[in-house]
């Protein structure tokens, strides 16, 4: 039975109270999940086109340059105490952004915190003004550094003493404790609808998550990321395949309608049409400029009672 996540974008109500109210329902109406996006600065110009092209996005993200979002791993950190049995993921932390070994522990502690409901989505980012203003590496070499200093964490996550030498960051004669409550490691989610992201996640990840993809499209990337694990020496069975899919209802019209937006006939006709194409969990990518706490909760428990359990 294909499973469900809700999934904050930009422009998500940020208070303590709002994202308890959030996380709270989403564990009381079942879903499996519950992600939060990352964006530490958004520069007051911004290339839509640009992040079209990277994440297929919106091409009206200029707009959200004012937008409140929250920083994703003191979020979890705070949500972990707040939710019992609903996992707890990032979507997706940009990796090169931060130094490895503090988000290392930084989400090593997460995990204890959460009691081992961690999910560690990862990507490498796509606005170039947010890679000046932290100053970190050049935003051209985000790829190498990205899988750098994934290395690095995964190294610190799963040694005694651990020990790393890459071309981006090393670390050596220092241990790093409380190890993850999950062994070996948090599962990794690699984002990302490109070449790269999938042979990432082949490489190091337990799961991919591309946004937007419809049901036509799902043999296609099950097929070259077979053929990505095998090239690194694993079995296609290792790495998860899970859609996101912007969702919102509307009067269904538009005559570019998303997957998993519209009416609800239309939602479930969707659903439908991903089981039939063999995909496991969809993510509902929750992006609506202004839109209350409640509001958006409205539209989950609206989900849930027309789309997921009516005949």
């Amino acid at each position: 039975m294909i499973r469900f996540g809700v999934q904050l974008g930009v422009d998500a109500p940020t208070t303590p109270a709002e994202l308890a109210l959030l996380a709270r329902g989403a564990e009381r109406l079942g879903f499996a999940s519950f992600w939060v996006g990352d964006h530490l600065v958004i520069p007051d110009v911004v290339d839509d086109e640009s992040h079209h092209r990277a994440v297929g996005g919106s091409k009206r993200f200029a707009d959200r340059s004012v937008a409140p979002t929250s920083e994703p791993l003191t979020s979890l950190a705070f949500l972990a105490g707040v939710v019992n049995d609903i996992r707890l993921g990032t979507a997706v932390l940009i990796v090169p952004l931060r130094n490895p070994v503090l988000a290392a522990k930084m989400l090593a502690s997460i995990d204890v915190l959460s009691e081992g409901r961690l999910d560690v989505g990862i990507g490498t980012g796509w606005i170039e003004p947010e890679f000046e203003a932290l100053r970190t590496e050049p935003f051209s070499q985000r790829g190498g550094v990205t899988d750098d200093y994934i290395d690095t964490m995964i190294d610190l996550w799963t040694q005694d003493r651990p020990v790393h030498h890459g071309p981006h960051y090393s670390v050596a004669g220092v241990r790093m404790y409380p190890k993850p409550a999950q062994g070996p490691h948090p599962p990794i989610w690699v984002g990302g609808n490109g070449a790269p992201a999938m042979r990432r996640a082949a490489r190091v990840g337990q799961g991919w998550m591309p946004l937007f993809q419809p049901p036509e499209s799902v043999a296609g990337l099950r097929a070259s990321l077979a053929s990505a694990c095998e090239q690194f020496g694993r079995p296609p069975t290792d790495v998860r395949l899970v859609i996101g899919c912007r969702f919102g209802f509307s009067d269904g019209t538009e005559s570019d309608r998303p997957l998993l937006s519209g009416t609800p006939r239309q939602m479930k006709d969707d659903v439908r049409r991903y089981e039939d194409a063999g995909v496991e969990e969809l993510h509902l990518v929750t992006a609506v400029p202004g839109a209350t706490a409640a509001e958006i909760l409205a539209s989950w428990e609206r989900f849930a009672a027309e789309v997921l359990t009516a005949s």
